[in-house]
């Protein structure tokens, strides 16, 4: 008998919860749904925050004014630059408990200073002696702590905890980010659910061309597309705001600048206006 010779297809998936009852499943998610918020709580408390960066920036600053005046060269340069050796001199200022310490290390230096050396048209220093710029190295570090802010946040909206946005994951999410958003304060409140809605479906338009119903979480972080969404929060002057509030009332999208960003309330207003034009 031919010993590949099969009579039935083998089976190469069983499922092992097949003989266990509704009950014991629902427990099982219940367990996991709470194992994964608390983990993600646990996060939430170990990322740095405001003041800490704060202080690092005037530690920064501290120490580059001490390190000028010490220069027997008695130069300045434009840009506040440090070499490696300062680099750990300041590392050797934080607390050995500070979450900032995890920053000050050999490969951060290095690959901040080849992206120096790649921007910059300056011939290069003697070996021991390259500097990288104190500016530079605090926007690392913000952008750094910035992903793992918004990964968090992003995570804690993901109801299959799988890594993956659903559109309903995504509009919970900018439903929670809108009281943050200082710049719709200007929208009547009755809009936010169409803003929610155009908002989203950019955001889908963008990451998910195949129509899988889902975006991966990484995508969202890494595609521009929350950086702006975020530019809202920053402070509008009342000048400007009086500004786009009358071409929002005024009811006519043509009358509405055309420099206005997707995210915008005035750029909402304006679909909202040609949708009902048109339905």
């Amino acid at each position: 008998m031919d010993p590949f010779h099969l009579n039935r297809i083998p089976e190469f998936y069983r499922n092992n919860n097949r003989n266990t009852n509704n009950t014991e499943n629902i427990i099982c998610a219940k367990l996991r749904e709470q194992a994964r918020l608390l983990f993600l709580n646990r996060l939430s408390k170990e990322t740095i925050q405001n003041e800490e960066l704060q202080q690092l920036w005037l530690l920064l600053e501290k120490n580059v004014h001490s390190l000028s005046n010490n220069n027997n060269d008695g130069e300045m340069n434009d840009e506040q630059m440090i070499n490696y050796l300062e680099f750990n001199q300041i590392r050797q200022q934080l607390d050995v408990d500070s979450k900032l310490r995890k920053y000050f290390t050999a490969t951060i230096f290095a690959r901040l200073l080849g992206e120096h050396h790649q921007s910059s048209t300056i011939q290069q220093q003697q070996p021991g002696t390259e500097k990288i710029s104190i500016l530079t190295f605090f926007r690392y570090v913000m952008r750094k702590i910035w992903l793992q802010q918004a990964r968090i946040s992003l995570a804690f909206c993901d109801s299959t905890g799988n890594g993956y946005l659903t559109e309903l994951d995504l509009e919970n999410y900018i439903r929670q980010l809108i009281p943050t958003l200082s710049k719709l304060n200007n929208m009547d409140k009755s809009y936010y659910p169409f803003y929610i809605c155009v908002t989203a479906r950019k955001f889908f338009f963008i990451l998910d061309p195949h129509k899988h119903n889902r975006i991966r979480i990484i995508d969202v972080l890494f595609s521009g597309l929350l950086d702006e969404l975020l530019e809202l929060r920053n402070v509008v002057s009342n000048q400007q705001q009086q500004q786009q509030t009358t071409k929002m009332m005024a009811g006519n999208h043509r009358n509405i600048d055309t420099d206005f960003k997707w995210f915008s309330s005035a750029n909402t207003i304006r679909l909202y206006n040609m949708y009902i034009e048109y339905v």
